[in-house]
């Protein structure tokens, strides 16, 4: 009796559990929610020091031996034309003998597997063909000759292709010369370097211009000493995302149209002037290119504020400039520091307004003027240093402005 009633409850208790189990299946299983993506808020500042790593990487690489390379010597100048060694860094000597090397022969270094650094002396004026050929270089400090139209050339690339090629990316310090022959300014030709996707530092020579596009989409470009630029080209670092600070200097005279276009890690930017150049504009605000949104690829101050790097916090005008135009950073929501120089004199129209994240800001000795609805909308702004009542002030100039 005891074992049918042991299996009259087993029965009835895997009854109740199909039954439950039917039930369930009735409606479909309810999953958690995906959790929302989170949006990128914060950029940490990236504290390598790249311009002493760009250093480094050449400064302790000794001339080779004459011993390791073959020469065609023809008077006082000599091409080289082969070269025999096997080291891992490789820099080429200025002279043979009394001749001075001025030309490298078709296909010297390629193919070779072992050279991962090469410095070539700035008398090189001339590459042969297929230089580099199949081979994966670290670094590369070279003269530029005014001739080569792209980086990719030296490796034989086809156009085409240009500096996206594979054996290309491995290139990650770039030191260019300019060659001893060329008395003109070192101008960086349109288009010549766009496409490193590897390239990491790169040192220009002083008083160097940038063409067009010449620096474009080399995502993973920290380093540039833009203190040597006296001009920079349309979308010249377009797409340079990983750049966090620009320092240009008073050297710089010319701004290209989305010259900064897409830097979008971009803190810290240094400047001479805002806009296209230093030359006093007049005229409608959509006529002019006097505001810093126009750098960045907006074509009227009302668009300036979709094109500003997200990260942009402090923006410094260097000494020499007398005015910040109307409209100069309109709307730049992320800036949080602005330095001006002692020499400006002048705060435009609006020049400041709607940049929500400034909280002090400190007028030279010599201002004088500031505009209407220049800083408007400043709804961080507390402090003003240097607010005199000599300064000519314009109508709403602190608008919604919680100064104290």
């Amino acid at each position: 009796m005891k074992r049918i009633w042991l299996v009259l409850v087993c029965f009835c208790l895997l009854f109740t559990a199909c039954g439950e189990k039917q039930e369930n299946t009735g409606e479909p299983e309810t999953l958690p929610p995906l959790p929302e993506p989170i949006p990128q808020t914060e950029l940490f500042p990236d504290e390598t020091d790249y311009a002493a790593m760009l250093s480094a990487v050449f400064d302790d690489v000794e001339d080779a031996p004459l011993t390791d390379f073959a020469f065609e010597v023809q008077g006082k100048t000599a091409t080289l034309t082969a070269y025999l060694g096997t080291a891992e860094a490789v820099r080429v000597p200025e002279r043979v003998g009394d001749a001075v090397i001025t030309r490298i022969a078709d296909g010297v270094f390629a193919n070779r597997s072992d050279l991962k650094i090469l410095i070539l002396p700035e008398t090189i004026a001339e590459y042969g063909n297929d230089l580099l050929k199949d081979t994966a270089l670290t670094a590369l400090c070279a003269p530029y000759p005014q001739t080569l139209d792209y980086l990719g050339s030296l490796w034989g690339i086809a156009e085409s292709i240009g500096n996206r090629a594979p054996i290309i990316k491995s290139l990650q310090y770039l030191k260019l010369l300019a060659p001893q022959t060329e008395t003109e300014p070192f101008r960086l030709p349109a288009n010549s370097l766009s496409d490193c996707l590897g390239l990491i530092a790169l040192e220009l020579p002083e008083g160097s211009e940038l063409g067009g596009s010449a620096l474009a989409n080399c995502e993973k470009l920290a380093y540039l000493n833009a203190e040597t630029l006296t001009s920079v080209g349309e979308k010249a670092l377009d797409g340079c995302v990983s750049l966090q600070e620009l320092k240009f200097s008073g050297s710089l005279t010319k701004m290209g149209f989305a010259a900064l276009r897409g830097c979008r890690s971009l803190m810290k930017l240094e400047l001479p002037f805002i806009g296209s150049s230093a030359e006093k504009q007049t005229g409608m605000p959509s006529e002019r290119t006097d505001f810093l949104g126009f750098v960045f690829g907006a074509v009227k101050p009302a668009f300036a504020k979709g094109f500003y790097p997200p990260f942009l916090q402090k923006v410094t005008i260097l000494e020499g400039c007398d005015e910040l135009p109307d409209f100069a950073l309109y709307e730049c929501v992320s800036l949080t520091a602005l330095s001006l120089p002692y020499s400006l004199k002048r705060i435009g129209g609006r020049a400041l307004a709607g940049c929500t994240s400034l909280k002090v800001l400190s007028l030279p000795e010599g201002c004088a003027e500031i505009g209407d609805a220049a800083c408007a909308g400043c709804t961080a702004l507390i402090t003003v240093y240097n607010l005199r009542e000599q300064i000519k002030i314009g109508q709403n100039a602190f608008l919604n402005c919680p100064l104290k």
